[in-house]
């Protein structure tokens, strides 16, 4: 294990897993930079406490949402355009 985690304390690891948990799509970056932490960690070490606990990959974006209504909308469009 690299010394970089291991400067990370077991309470500030949790606090790192809770953050993902309740916010996936939140970059090492800004956790690195919330005043949260009890020592100064760099984004890596984030990382390394991610990748430790199997958060390994981003978090796609959700598709968005479309009605049936604006669905045959758009349908009806393509065609107009390419047709």
């Amino acid at each position: 294990m690299r010394k970089s985690i291991k400067n990370c304390i077991s309470y500030d690891e949790r606090w790192i897993l809770k953050q993902i948990t309740n916010n996936p799509k939140l970059r090492a970056t800004k956790l690195a930079a919330k005043n949260h932490l009890h020592k100064k960690v760099n984004s890596e070490t984030v990382r390394g406490v991610l990748r430790k606990n199997d958060f390994h990959r981003r978090m796609t974006r959700k598709k968005a949402f479309i009605s049936q209504k604006n669905q045959k909308f758009r349908m009806e469009l393509i065609i107009i355009i390419f047709i």
